[in-house]
């Protein structure tokens, strides 16, 4: 019983352990099947536990076998139990969502930089709360911005779209979120949405040139064509825009209490190695950036 519960009432993981029985020194549980220090145990066996995560720690449940799962359980990767959230608070997580897309497009054109920053809080909802949430910081931000960039600005959306639908189901129904390495892949995957969705939407507005600082990078490419140009323009400028954003966004989500992540699987594991990942792609799209500045892009 945990917590007045039944041992099949209660949320549970399937792990498959080894059962090291014996003499001596070593008697125990081992989950990567080395055996412990001390005399070789006598008698070792394999058994499959169902384990609920309760308060912290791994504990072993008596269940009917005909439950058990015939699989591993990864422990490296965060596992999270979130709670059911007040729709208050969805509400007012997704509107921050947007005002961080404003204030970040805004510090962006200050930098005079070829870079967008519009997404982050898009990215923060997504990886938070999920795939649609996010896609609604993103409308609500295209509409948002209507009195700075004009109504074809809210064409713009269906861009933020894209990416808080791959954000948001990358981290969760493609597991792209278990490892450093996956959610890296994930950023690159999200920089391929938005270039294939934006280029027509530049060209059917502005037939290539938006005023954005990136329209140097447009001119240069000219000899690719427009389509061409504009759409290596943009997987340029989004390589390093979505990587400072993916990862500026994973900062502030796994700040969080964990109680309030729905769903996903973030990298980083256990206590603060986030910190180190985060680390990592930030300086990634830092070097990607100081070398197309050092060629002239």
């Amino acid at each position: 019983m945990l917590g007045g519960l039944g041992a099949c009432d209660a949320p549970m993981k399937v792990v498959q352990l080894r059962q090291l029985g014996g003499r001596g020194r070593g008697s125990g549980w081992s989950r990567s099947g080395a055996a412990p220090p001390g005399p070789p145990p006598v008698v070792t066996r394999w058994r499959r536990l169902l384990v609920t995560v309760y308060s912290g720690r791994v504990v072993p449940v008596a269940c009917p076998a005909g439950i058990v799962e015939d699989r591993m359980l990864d422990m490296s990767v965060r596992r999270r139990v979130p709670e059911t959230l007040s729709p208050t608070f969805v509400l007012v997580f997704v509107a921050l969502g947007a005002a961080i897309n404003v204030v970040g497009g805004y510090a962006a054109t200050l930098t005079g930089l070829p870079i967008f920053l519009d997404a982050i809080g898009t990215a923060l909802v997504a990886l938070v709360l999920g795939p649609w949430w996010g896609a609604l910081a993103a409308v609500i931000t295209g509409f948002a911005l209507v009195p700075v960039s004009g109504p074809p600005n809210v064409l713009f959306s269906v861009v933020g779209v894209g990416a808080a639908l791959t954000w948001g189901y990358g981290v969760r129904q493609l597991g792209l979120g278990r490892s450093a390495s996956r959610f890296f892949v994930l950023n690159l995957l999200v920089v391929l949405v938005v270039s294939a969705i934006a280029t027509p939407i530049v060209l059917f507005l502005f037939g290539g040139a938006t005023g954005h600082p990136s329209d140097l990078i447009t001119a240069a490419l000219s000899g690719l064509g427009p389509v061409g140009a504009v759409f290596v323009d943009n997987i340029l400028v989004n390589l390093v825009d979505k990587l400072l954003t993916g990862y500026i966004a994973l900062a502030a989500a796994s700040a969080l209490p964990p109680h309030l992540i729905q769903g996903a699987v973030l990298p980083g594991g256990p206590g603060n190695r986030w910190i180190l990942v985060v680390a990592s792609g930030i300086l990634a799209a830092a070097v990607i950036l100081v070398a197309f500045r050092a060629i002239g892009v």
